[in-house]
């Protein structure tokens, strides 16, 4: 079990403290976590996990909005979707531009471009993320777990 999986237990730990040289430690032991499976001096500090949760929710929101380009208000949830409208909205302002203005302009070309690259970024995000997925589905069945199954306590 390596410290990051353990320090995100004692983040959420009544007896956490913290020491300038070795960052979060136990009260109890006075050193950095070291358990293999369960803690037992473990005490579920809930102002602590919910300000977590909080703050979790705000990263994600934050990456989100990074990720869509600001999009997210409108909806769009990924950076393949931020793509699409992009390619959509190059090619409406190209239908008015040409059709009712009878003029052709450069710049339209250069916004459907970069939605064309937005999209493909995303495709190429979501075939890694899928990847991944698959390897630590595997992985979890290879040791008999099921997803989350894990998430509340360490064993």
């Amino acid at each position: 079990m390596d410290r990051e999986y353990r320090l995100k237990y004692c983040r959420e730990c009544q007896n956490r403290a913290f020491d300038l040289q070795h960052g979060v430690i136990c009260k109890v032991s006075g050193k950095p976590a070291d358990f293999d499976s369960t803690c037992p001096d473990y005490k579920l500090d809930e102002w602590a996990r919910k300000k977590n949760e909080i703050e979790d929710a705000r990263k994600a929101e934050e990456a989100l909005k990074e990720e869509t380009l600001g999009m997210q208000v409108v909806g769009i949830k990924s950076k393949k979707g931020a793509g699409c409208f992009i390619m959509a909205l190059a090619g409406c302002i190209t239908f008015f531009t040409i059709g009712v203005l009878e003029v052709v302009s450069l710049w339209v070309v250069v916004v459907f471009v970069l939605g064309l690259i937005t999209f493909i970024i995303g495709v190429a995000k979501e075939r890694r993320e899928k990847a991944k997925n698959r390897k630590v589905d595997s992985a979890l069945d290879d040791l008999g777990l099921e997803e989350g199954e894990d998430s509340s306590q360490p064993k």
